[in-house]
């Protein structure tokens, strides 16, 4: 079985000090290659300064031109960040961005051969109707439309229902959604391969069953790539697999 991706979601719930806690912590414990950080765009540096894999939780979808307040392709990819994330429920929830938008974004991040994540998913009210897949149709090929070149993209499961809830999706259940993904891709790009990770609540105490599916290629953590010692056990479990 091959070696998990361990993205961490840093989103907004650290400030300066907590960082320098953080990478104390950190120092010298992580070793796994597997590992991108995510933190606060303010953050990144830190990151970057350690060695770091380092990505930005979103981009704007702009390629150049005078836009205060955003964070360009071309900037962050100078300052050696290797990773972006589009397409958060967060994301599209509070700033209304569609995937029109997402398209863009995706588009422009790719250009600059920069990694992208893409995230995907159903909310409460879709998984209820059993129109999970659906919504996964709908959101991937409205994102992904005009773009062929697929190596540097990263698919991210992550139902909506399930962030930060504490509620994760069955074994069965989450196998399932990530052969759709894969197999939807294939079909709309040709045959394509992308890896597909899953984001939702996840934790130390849900990965070893996680990390029995066989085609889930890793894992987009939230709130616990916060917690320092939570973070590293997440990466102690993936580097273990067998």
């Amino acid at each position: 079985m091959s070696k998990k991706i361990i993205i961490a979601n840093m989103k907004t719930k650290s400030n300066y000090n907590d960082i320098k806690k953080y990478l104390k912590i950190l120092e010298g414990r992580v070793t796994y290659p597997g590992v991108i950080f995510m933190p606060t765009s303010l953050y990144a540096s830190y990151f970057i300064e350690k060695g770091y894999k380092v990505g930005l939780q979103d981009i704007f979808f702009e390629k150049e031109g005078s836009y205060t307040g955003e964070i360009l392709p071309c900037q962050a990819k100078s300052l050696g960040i290797k990773y972006v994330m589009v397409g958060h429920s967060e994301r599209r929830a509070y700033s209304n961005e569609s995937n029109q938008i997402i398209n863009k974004k995706i588009r422009n991040a790719l250009e600059e051969k920069m990694g992208v994540v893409l995230c995907v998913g159903e909310t409460k009210e879709e998984r209820a109707l059993m129109e999970t897949r659906e919504a996964i149709r709908r959101q991937l090929f409205t994102a992904l439309k005009g773009i062929d070149n697929l190596k540097n993209l990263i698919i991210a499961y992550e139902p909506v229902w399930a962030i930060g809830s504490g509620k994760i999706p069955s074994k069965r259940e989450l196998a399932k959604t990530v052969d759709f993904i894969k197999e939807f891709i294939a079909e709309i790009k040709e045959g394509a391969k992308v890896k597909v990770v899953y984001g939702g609540s996840v934790r130390s105490k849900s990965l070893p069953i996680f990390n029995q599916i066989e085609n889930l290629d890793g894992y987009l953590i939230g709130g616990a790539s916060c917690d320092a010692e939570e973070f590293l056990k997440i990466i102690e479990l993936c580097e273990n697999i067998k």
